[in-house]
């Protein structure tokens, strides 16, 4: 099952929330990662470009389901894991969560000048390359 069709199938009946297993894991996506926020795992965000969309994501080990059976009914439909959702889904908390879900760079990191104080004139490509690789990741962890 592709990526676009796990995210459709969610997005259609948020009564329920769909764990697809992913090797050792299940995941949830969207709407189900908002619903099973309160797990307390990391959320991922990461943008597709064939989708044209950001898509957030919670990944949790397979036993986690036995500790989610305490409050939900679970159930497979089509070979995937499935929740029935008791609470009712409204698109405004959603979408406020997915706004204060996005990472903003610790007050503690500056990165205009991080790009002033880089001496590029005494760099190799390569170094550049790797500097800019890390600069990345600061601003997306």
């Amino acid at each position: 099952m592709t990526l676009k069709e796990k995210i459709e199938i969610q997005a259609q009946d948020t009564s329920k929330i769909y764990l697809h297993q992913e090797g050792i894991f299940y995941k949830v996506y969207n709407e189900g990662a908002f619903l099973l926020n309160f797990l307390g795992y990391k959320v991922t965000i990461k943008y597709f470009k064939n989708l044209n969309q950001e898509i957030y994501s919670i990944g949790f080990p397979l036993a986690v389901l036995n500790k989610l059976a305490d409050t939900y009914t679970i159930f497979e439909e089509k070979n995937i894991k499935v929740l029935c959702n008791t609470q009712m889904f409204d698109i405004e908390p959603y979408n406020v969560w997915c706004i204060a879900t996005k990472k903003i760079p610790s007050k503690d990191f500056d990165l205009h000048h991080e790009i002033l104080n880089f001496p590029l004139a005494h760099t190799t490509p390569i170094d550049a390359y790797m500097w800019l690789h890390n600069l990345q990741r600061k601003i997306t962890n």
